[in-house]
């Protein structure tokens, strides 16, 4: 199977379909010096602070994520090549971002009015706010509209995982091998956000995207239903993605998906955007 599976894989011609542990250990052995991704189609610039995925299929899930499986991202996108960092976010607070109605759903409109946000939660200490230190203590809400500003979206989960781990169904983004010296975990031992970058280039993924493994957990725009205690009361959450410097190896994995409440401003999640992408002639 694992034979038949990895050129299909790179030719994109993969269907959808369950897999087990030992096929994707297999496919990630065939694929280990694979050239991928390709280059961007003739006509397309990415824009610049970007990366491009490729549409296609890959590797997705494993141990506390999805079912290991074959998935497909229908259309090529972009998506920052780090998480946005406060510097970024000041311009959005400066130019008026949290008074301006247009950027923000009714719902975190109702939320940021409720509680009266001006700035992230943790804006004022120098620990958390540093230019070039991925922006935390921002809610889903803020999150969605930063995006809106800037003219872009968050990514939904699939793609963020693409992004991560490429279409072999490596463990981290840079292989199966954890390495402390890849990435900003509680093995780290720093115990607080590290500048966006710093493990760059060794712990990139594939398609050249930086920290997403460790540093900050990541807002996606996709639901995250969870059940309560009492088994038959579900919650909704909004997925968070990438583990943070407070997790270990084991959650830093690329599969690793968990939910926060969409109002929740935690000093260890942040996010990254995205935008489709389309040549130039279309």
């Amino acid at each position: 199977m694992a034979q038949w599976l990895a050129p299909k894989l790179l030719d994109g011609s993969a269907p959808e379909m369950g897999i087990n542990e030992e096929i994707r250990a297999f496919v990630r052995g065939l694929l280990a010096e694979a050239d991928w991704p390709p280059p961007p189609p003739p006509g397309m610039e990415v824009p610049e602070g970007m990366v491009w995925v490729p549409p296609g299929p890959f590797i997705m899930g494993g141990e506390y994520g999805f079912p290991v499986q074959v998935a497909r991202v229908e259309q090529g996108f972009f998506v920052a090549r780090t998480p946005v960092t406060s510097a970024q976010y000041r311009c959005f607070v400066e130019a008026g971002g949290y008074d301006k109605r247009e950027y923000w759903s009714d719902e975190g409109w109702r939320w940021k009015q409720s509680e009266r946000w001006t700035k992230p939660r943790f804006w004022d200490a120098l620990e958390w706010s540093q230019p070039n230190q991925p922006v935390v203590g921002v809610s889903w809400y803020e999150a969605e509209a930063y995006a809106h500003w800037v003219g872009m979206r968050l990514p939904t989960e699939q793609e963020w995982e693409k992004a991560a781990r490429g279409i072999d169904g490596r463990e981290y983004p840079w292989g199966d091998r954890f390495d402390p010296d890849r990435c900003n975990t509680d093995e780290s031992g720093i115990g607080k956000t590290t500048p966006v970058g710093k493990y760059s280039p060794r712990g990139d993924s594939p398609c050249g995207a930086l920290d997403m493994a460790g540093n900050v957990l990541e807002w996606c725009v996709s639901l995250y239903v969870e059940w309560s205690f009492n088994w038959y009361d579900a919650e909704k959450y909004n997925v968070v993605r990438g583990r943070s410097w407070r997790d270990n190896l084991r959650n830093a994995r690329c599969a690793y998906r968990a939910g926060c409440e969409p109002s929740d401003r935690y000093d260890n999640v942040g996010f990254r955007v995205s935008r489709d992408s389309f040549p130039n002639n279309c």
